[in-house]
């Protein structure tokens, strides 16, 4: 008896359709997404083709992008997840704000008006333009006294 393998590649974590917002008049918006991946019940699934990277950019000749990851298994079965990128140019794009410090937590003694604190970033701006923010978005201060 011989077994013929004749199910295709199972996929997991193929994403949802989703939307990338870029400021208007760009030539190009970098989208990214979690690689799907695919197993099979007799062999290990490869990736055989993709049309676009899970990291990257997108010329915006269209608003619309079709993205397909295709899998092949062994036996030749192959699966794919299709799925759609959408970009929306928006007039005020506003700056985004990365690498905002964790909550930083100093002890100041009663004898103590306050102390500095130092750490890395912020960073704002446009893909491409970041610029260090002095203070802004990600400053915040909080203080208690025990008498």
């Amino acid at each position: 008896m011989v077994t013929v393998d004749v199910i295709p590649p199972s996929i997991s974590g193929c994403p949802d359709p989703f939307t990338v917002r870029y400021p208007l008049g760009a030539e190009s918006a970098a989208a990214s997404w979690p690689e799907p991946t695919a197993t099979d019940d007799y062999r290990t699934a490869l990736l055989l083709e993709t049309t676009n990277n899970p990291v990257g950019s997108f010329y915006l000749w269209t608003d619309r992008h079709e993205v397909t990851h295709t899998f092949v298994d062994a036996a030749d079965n192959i699966a794919r997840c299709t799925f759609y990128v959408t970009f929306e140019a928006v007039v005020n794009f506003p700056p985004e704000v990365h690498d905002c410090p964790q909550i930083i937590e100093v002890e100041i003694a009663p004898s103590q008006n306050g102390r500095f604190v130092t750490w890395e970033g912020p960073y704002r701006g446009r893909p491409g333009q970041y610029n260090v923010i002095q203070q802004g978005p990600c400053l915040r201060a909080a203080s208690s006294r025990k008498d």
